[in-house]
């Protein structure tokens, strides 16, 4: 103890050594609070290394995802500007991430389906709801590929979308298949003209045209004369060489916005909207010109002929009636010496 403490009256040093004894009483309470703070403080360090780690791990995951899956991944801006592409878009459309985040929409998009992608693009931007639909791109190439977008629908945790994700998948193929369902199921296999089931629906359609528009819808039953004899003579094949023939030279022979179709057999039909008088006779004279031009097949040449029966339609006269009309103006025909075009009576 310093000597001037000692000299220090009785009472006074007492003082004296209660106040140091208070202060280290605080100072080891201080002592205490500052333990207790660092273990604190290393408890949230662990848990912070801890989060660290994990929050890695699944950026780590993320990435790997991002950079190897099949699909294209796309994270884009609410307006509709791109921030992220995974290398996918190269297998799928041949760009690079980054020469692909460059293209303009405009560019990208198929000119048919822009619009509906700004409207999905539009509806994304809302965040109301996930998103699907196809649309085609464009390849690299100049192509166009079908691609399915998928985009999830937004979290609801409450804070503010800043951006959104999208998938594409190339569904070209299917497409493809769907649309060559779809022709096989409307079209005749051996000519490419309409199937009979196609002919009836446009038919329809086109008497429902009629009555609303006030347009008059004309009917041409073509049956062939002697195609029988180039069966029996020639054979099969032949006979198909001159069904395939007359097909095109029906198409070819008809006017713009005229359907033809292979009925079935050696029986083929033209549905056609509007004509006069005049254009319709025309019209059925050229195709019965240009059925009796002979058919090269093989060395020899194979002729037929045809009898056209014309039924028109004015307002509400449904299909079982018109085809009944121009096929037995098409038999009137055969029964008077085939080779002729006769105009059934006005229906009533």
């Amino acid at each position: 103890m310093p000597n001037e403490l000692i000299q220090l009256p009785q009472s006074e040093l007492l003082e004296y050594l209660r106040r140091q004894v208070d202060k280290m009483a605080e100072l080891e309470q201080k002592i205490a609070g500052l333990e207790q703070d660092r273990e604190e403080l290393l408890r949230v360090a662990c848990n912070v290394d801890s989060r660290l780690r994990e929050y890695e791990e699944i950026k780590e995951g993320w990435d790997w995802f991002f950079a190897n899956s099949l699909d294209m991944l796309i994270v884009h801006g609410l307006d509709g500007r791109l921030l992220r592409v995974n290398p996918a878009v190269e297998r799928l459309l041949g760009y690079t991430p980054e020469e692909f985040m460059r293209l303009p929409l405009e560019d990208s998009a198929h000119p048919d389906d822009l619009a509906d992608v700004l409207t999905h693009l539009r509806t994304i931007a809302e965040g109301t709801d996930g998103v699907n639909f196809e649309a085609r791109t464009r390849h690299k190439d100049g192509r166009y590929r079908w691609l399915a977008w998928t985009t999830p629908a937004p979290t609801k945790d409450g804070r503010a979308m800043t951006h959104t994700y999208a998938i594409a998948r190339d569904v070209t193929e299917s497409r493809l298949t769907q649309q060559e369902l779809l022709y096989r199921a409307q079209h005749d296999a051996l000519t490419g003209l309409a199937n009979r089931a196609a002919f009836d629906h446009e038919v329809g359609l086109a008497l429902a045209r009629a009555e609303r528009l006030a347009s008059p819808v004309s009917l041409l039953l073509i049956d062939l004369d002697g195609f029988k004899q180039v069966n029996d003579t020639l054979g099969h094949l032949a006979g198909d060489d001159v069904l395939r023939t007359v097909a095109a030279r029906l198409r070819a022979a008809s006017r713009k916005g005229d359907l033809v179709a292979r009925l079935g057999g050696d029986e083929f039909a033209c549905l056609t909207t509007g004509p006069s008088r005049a254009a319709l006779d025309a019209l059925a004279v050229r195709m019965l010109n240009v059925v009796c031009e002979p058919v090269a097949v093989g060395d020899v040449r194979a002729q037929v002929g045809c009898s056209i029966g014309i039924a028109t339609a004015d307002g509400d006269f449904d299909p079982v009636r018109l085809f009944a009309a121009a096929d037995r103006a098409m038999y009137g025909v055969k029964a008077r010496g085939k080779g002729d075009v006769a105009h059934a009576a006005a229906p009533a």
